[in-house]
């Protein structure tokens, strides 16, 4: 926390005053996180655009997204479900609608699992992030004796 308050310019008092603890600072960025990658995808036009054309843009806005949010890949944070549903997964779910109805995307899988596959690389990713920085070796606490 005496890290986040120099790097912001504030006095640990006045960070202690907003975020009570270290939790409470990371549940309002990963709510600031949702609300930014809500935003990008709104402004990406994925309704104006074929659905190729769109995914392009989701990824790209959830990538530039995630970069400013990266610290979050590491942490047992997890943002509100209903604001993830609203402003990102409805976004995604409604390309990949328009795209099975349009015959650009596969109608053999469901839009459920098509959204689930596509969040999964978020998930990927904090995997491998954790594999990278912590090795595949599990942490001593939890092995076997």
């Amino acid at each position: 926390m005496a890290d986040v308050a120099e790097a912001a310019g504030v006095g640990r008092t006045t960070l202690y005053r907003y975020f009570p603890t270290r939790e409470a600072l990371l549940e309002a960025l990963a709510a600031e996180a949702v609300a930014d990658a809500g935003a990008r995808l709104a402004a990406a036009g994925l309704n104006h655009v074929v659905p190729a054309v769109a995914i392009e843009r989701i990824v790209r806005a959830l990538l530039s997204t995630g970069e400013r949010y990266a610290v979050l890949l590491q942490e047992p944070i997890a943002p509100h479900a209903a604001d993830v549903e609203r402003l990102i997964a409805n976004p995604i779910r409604s390309v990949f609608e328009r795209g099975v109805r349009e015959g650009a995307i596969r109608s053999d899988l469901t839009t459920e699992i098509l959204v689930d596959l596509f969040g999964g690389i978020e998930d990927a990713a904090k995997m491998t992030t954790t594999l990278f920085l912590e090795g595949a070796e599990l942490p001593a606490a939890t092995r076997e004796p």
